[in-house]
């Protein structure tokens, strides 16, 4: 899945697709927010960015009623600062797949419901979303059990589907 998505926003972000134009119409109040750091015990899904200059993580926030929501932090280890991106819909839902693309791009999916979900990315150096882009289970098992097909086959069909629905 991470080398399938990775091609992708990697494919989106060099052709000149991803702008916050991706990103508005399914999160537009997306942020990132300075906050002190969470409790340690509190953290999963840990990842450093390619050159060890940042970590992301999943961070698990009591909600009302015993209810945990997740939160995507991002952690700047030259400045010591922690961000956490707001503003994502459906906040009690999960959060999985948190990787970087490479040291400025963090990718990510929340599921919608069991069988939709949104990939988003966030540019952690101007602290914005960038992509968020709708799929389904249908298209997320393809992507896990596709090695036989071509990458290129696979990324042009995913984007060919995903800009045709903002049309």
């Amino acid at each position: 899945m991470r080398k399938i998505f990775g091609g992708l926003i990697t494919y989106l972000l060099f052709a000149g697709c991803a702008s916050t134009y991706i990103a508005k119409p399914y999160a537009p109040n997306a942020r990132m927010v300075w906050v002190d750091a969470p409790p340690s015990d509190h953290l999963r899904d840990i990842v450093k960015n390619h050159s060890a200059t940042a970590r992301a993580y999943i961070v698990e926030k009591a909600w009302e009623a015993n209810s945990i929501r997740d939160h995507v932090q991002v952690e700047f280890f030259n400045t010591g600062k922690i961000y956490e991106i707001e503003g994502i819909p459906l906040e009690y839902r999960p959060i999985s797949d948190l990787f970087w693309v490479n040291d400025r791009y963090l990718a990510f999916n929340r599921w919608s419901q069991p069988h939709h979900g949104m990939h988003y990315v966030v540019d952690v150096i101007k602290k914005k979303l960038i992509v968020a882009i709708p799929f389904s289970e249908e298209s997320y098992l393809k992507q896990q059990n596709s090695d036989q097909r071509n990458k290129a086959e696979q990324l042009y069909e995913l984007h060919a589907k995903h800009t045709q629905k903002d049309v």
